[in-house]
């Protein structure tokens, strides 16, 4: 018995910026632990990744988060370049996805398209943070 939280970076304005991903995170973990919705939502970055990081080691049943496409969320709060809201889960069950950091273009990565999540992945992978999967 598990609860599952599944979020698409970037498909509204909620999710598009980590402290608003964070938000939402926290908000559906809470209708899943206690069967209410919260209305209480952090007003600044630091308080948003505290809630969602406590939120998801408080859960009393086993609790995997799915975030896809973390290159779709903007650069705030260095959020898509440095994953900073990922660094307080990362030893919890999160499963994460993002395209490769520069795009190919004639065979060539093209820096013009540099998204920055895939290097900070590979950088935890190496340090044995993360297990990255391709």
């Amino acid at each position: 018995n598990q609860n599952v939280v599944i979020r698409f970076c970037g498909t509204t304005a909620n999710t598009d910026t980590a402290l608003g991903l964070c938000n939402t995170l926290t908000k559906q973990l809470h209708w899943l632990q206690k069967g209410v919705m919260s209305d209480s939502q952090a007003s600044n970055y630091q308080g948003a990744v505290k809630q969602w990081s406590d939120a998801l080691s408080s859960a009393e049943k086993r609790t995997v988060a799915v975030i896809d496409s973390l290159d779709q969320l903007t650069n705030a709060d260095q959020a898509r370049t440095e994953l900073s809201f990922l660094a307080p889960v990362l030893r919890k069950r999160v499963l994460v996805s993002c395209i490769p950091d520069a795009k190919e273009v004639h065979g060539q990565r093209n820096m013009d398209y540099y998204f920055g999540c895939e290097t900070r992945l590979r950088v935890w992978e190496k340090a044995k943070k993360v297990q990255c999967i391709q």
